[in-house]
């Protein structure tokens, strides 16, 4: 796990020093370096403490970085949560729910079309959950698998770039393929959700 975040943030931090136009052949490469330079913040935000979590993973990200207010976005359309964000989510959504099955997901992404990407203290698992919706789809058997995919769509060269919504899940899709996220709902093609049969 640390390693692969090691690899994330190799990908989402620039280098801690801006570029220097002495240091360029041309003003138009200097340009572009020095735009790139900008696109990315110079460090992470800080870690969080007292991280409140059975899972060791997400001990570890937390403990990495604590939300994404100094990195950006990890990717495009998702939000990486605080810890303090986390919980408030859950205690909106989750704490009180009247299925129990919920109560047991900690949220980590908040995603699009009101989708909050959640590990399941329990097993572990990771699941992509819109109750107003009343679904919530099985993503990854583990958040370092969630992450690997994570690093897959930041490989990316379109990683920064506004995608349609057809254009967004082919993308995710590809990214899940060379991830190994077979879980990945996409790709299941399930249309039954894990609510529905919770509630059976």
């Amino acid at each position: 796990m640390k390693d692969l975040l090691s690899r994330i943030q190799s990908l989402v931090v620039g280098k801690s020093e801006p570029p220097r136009p002495e240091d360029f052949s041309s003003k138009g490469e200097y340009i572009w370096a020095r735009t790139i330079y900008r696109r990315f913040p110079p460090g992470l935000n800080e870690p969080a403490s007292n991280v409140r979590s059975e899972n060791g993973d997400l001990v570890e990200l937390w403990s990495w970085a604590n939300g994404e207010n100094g990195i950006g976005l990890l990717k495009p359309g998702y939000k990486f949560l605080s810890q303090q964000e986390s919980e408030h989510e859950y205690q909106g959504l989750y704490q009180n729910a009247p299925v129990k099955w919920l109560s047991d997901l900690t949220p980590v992404f908040s995603a699009p079309n009101q989708f909050l990407v959640s590990v399941k203290e329990s097993n572990g698992c990771i699941y992509s959950v819109n109750l107003s919706m009343g679904k919530a789809f099985l993503v990854a058997g583990s958040l370092s698998s969630y992450l690997t995919f994570v690093f897959h769509c930041l490989q990316s060269t379109d990683s920064h770039i506004e995608l349609d919504p057809e254009s967004y899940v082919g993308y995710e899709v590809d990214a899940a393929k060379d991830a190994g996220l077979h879980a990945y709902y996409p790709l299941r093609k399930n249309s039954e959700t894990i609510i529905s049969h919770v509630l059976d």
